[in-house]
């Protein structure tokens, strides 16, 4: 039943320029890996013009972070010649696509955790029946088939049948009573490749909804381009680049967490005594372009405490250091 992976687009195509439009990509907190600083990019009249960091590319579509955290997909072959030569420079060509091809983990509807990374949108139909007693996915015995398999088919035909089906046993036990009954099911959503290279399609509807809701959104235009492969390769990559950045915000939001936990104990050591709160404030050395300030941080003594400022903030030197705490 594996939904087949389209190959990867390189011809290049003439479409709508999304960053004119101001088409946001992905309204999630930004949090991917900045691969190069923010530089102004432009079109080829040079009308339109934005200030973004490079998020990832592929042969034929870029993404920008914006200023204003908006992440935009731009056309490369719209863009201005100084920008698509940037693209070809040594320091950036090795990167294209590079952060949107990690694994992330995935939840489905039951609460199943599932290690993967999302290749492409896909649909594909599947057909269940009994030869012989034995169970049959298109044309395939399920005995013989990937566990993966296994767990996502019973599934399928419970979902579409309405009915509780958790295990092959119970499928086959279904199956039984309809034995003549050739049972097809259209399934649509996305190919997921595990780490151990299996790919497998997996509908919509198995996934966690509010998963769901981050996989879904380029589907009707992945869909409505049955003909023009490059550009449902395109949709399959936007589909990637929300992958991961859905799956930084969970990073950074367990980074938070962690971060609160890690006050909460200083905090307790502070109030315990173990550690003191110190104020120390810092002096930016000559040429970086920065302003004095003063930042709090627990230690045992004050020489510690400016260690750990000074490790915080490389660049600037040691001023004057304070206890802020019994």
């Amino acid at each position: 039943m594996p939904m087949e992976a389209l190959p990867f687009a390189h011809g290049v195509y003439s479409m709508r320029l999304f960053l004119c439009l101001g088409l946001a990509l992905l309204a999630l907190p930004t949090s991917l890996v900045n691969y190069a600083s923010a530089r102004q990019w432009s079109d080829k009249t040079g009308n339109y013009k934005v200030e973004a960091q490079l998020l990832s590319f592929n042969d034929s579509t870029v993404i920008l972070l914006r200023e204003d955290g908006r992440k935009v997909a731009v056309d490369i072959d719209q863009l201005s010649q100084d920008d698509q030569e940037f693209l070809k420079s040594d320091q950036i060509a090795h990167q294209a696509d590079k952060p949107i091809s990690e694994f992330q983990t995935w939840t489905m509807r039951d609460g199943t955790k599932v290690l993967a990374k999302v290749l492409a949108y896909g649909r594909k139909e599947l057909v269940v029946q009994q030869r012989n007693g034995k169970l049959y996915f298109n044309d395939q015995l399920l005995d013989e088939a990937d566990d993966g398999y296994k767990k996502i088919i019973p599934k399928i035909v419970a979902e579409f049948e309405k009915t509780k089906i958790d295990t092959p046993e119970d499928l086959l036990k279904w199956v039984r009573k309809h034995p003549n009954a050739k049972k097809s099911y259209l399934c649509e959503g996305v190919v997921l490749e595990l780490a151990n290279g299996k790919q497998f399609g997996v509908p919509f509807f198995l996934f966690d909804p509010k998963e769901m809701k981050i996989l879904e959104p380029g589907w009707q235009e992945w869909l409505s381009e049955k003909s023009d492969e490059e550009e449902r390769e395109r949709q399959s990559f936007l589909l990637r680049a929300q992958a991961q950045a859905y799956q930084d915000q969970i990073d950074a939001q367990a980074r938070q967490q962690q971060q609160i936990q890690v006050m909460q104990l200083q905090m307790l050591a502070v109030a315990s005594g173990v550690v003191s709160m110190w104020e120390v404030c810092l002096y930016p050395a000559p040429g970086v372009p920065a302003r004095p300030m003063c930042v709090i941080v627990p230690a045992r003594d004050s020489e510690i405490a400016s260690q750990m400022a000074r490790a915080q903030y490389p660049g600037f030197g040691i001023g004057s250091i304070r206890r802020v705490s019994n």
